[in-house]
């Protein structure tokens, strides 16, 4: 039996790419469009990363998927609109995931903005074949923290939650990894800082994308 190939999975907003300002702006559209008040910046991304439907329940009081509907598709085509003009890498990122892979890691990103829209934005910024895996929200795979497409995605990467790694810069990355047995770092330069695990601390932090690097071998290997 063949040894598992080490994997990282990184969330996407906040982690891999500074994406903050076109999802404020998609929200907030949409918001003003349907009648509701629109919402300072701070608070919608003190509410990310839990999926639409967890952000306009928040941000509306309704908490009923039908009626939220429109208000969510109406978003992720705002969100096509504009995240090119709002949307830019990380420095350290691509030379990280370029050492990452000449360290024989698998990479995968997984989301919790829609399926499409994490595809659209992961190919759209970073070159062919970067990622081996990219997913978000969609019908049969649920959002973060239920660890079903964490699993999935290992799996696929023919790695296992021994081998793996979850990189992320909010308490929903660390909850999934949690979940799923697989061991996490949380990232200091995301949306919320390092405020974002006060009450779920990761088993590891890196301030810099370097710091990812650092953590890799003696993670898997220690």
């Amino acid at each position: 039996m063949s040894c598992p190939r080490p994997c990282v999975i990184f969330d996407f907003d906040g982690t891999l790419a500074d994406s903050v300002d076109g999802i404020v702006v998609a929200v907030n559209d949409s918001l003003a469009r349907f009648g509701y008040p629109t919402r300072d910046p701070s608070d919608i991304t003190d509410h990310m990363g839990r999926g639409l439907r967890s952000l306009y329940t928040w941000a509306t009081g309704i908490d009923d998927l039908e009626a939220l509907r429109p208000v969510v598709d109406a978003t992720r085509i705002r969100y096509h609109e504009v995240w090119r003009d709002h949307t830019v890498i990380f420095p350290g990122i691509p030379a990280l995931l370029s050492d990452l892979r000449a360290r024989g890691a698998a990479l995968g990103v997984l989301s919790n903005k829609g399926h499409d829209s994490t595809v659209e934005v992961a190919e759209g910024l970073f070159p062919p074949g970067t990622f081996d895996s990219v997913h978000g929200i969609a019908e049969d795979w649920p959002g973060k923290p239920h660890p079903q497409g964490l699993l999935r995605m290992v799996e696929d990467l023919a790695s296992a939650p021994s081998h793996a790694l979850m990189v992320g810069d909010m308490s929903v990355d660390i909850r999934v990894g949690r979940a799923a047995g697989i061991r996490t770092i949380g990232v200091t330069w995301g949306f919320q800082g390092i405020a974002a695990f006060r009450e779920d601390p990761p088993d590891l932090l890196a301030s810099t994308p370097a710091g990812i690097l650092d953590h890799f071998e003696s993670a898997l290997n220690g």
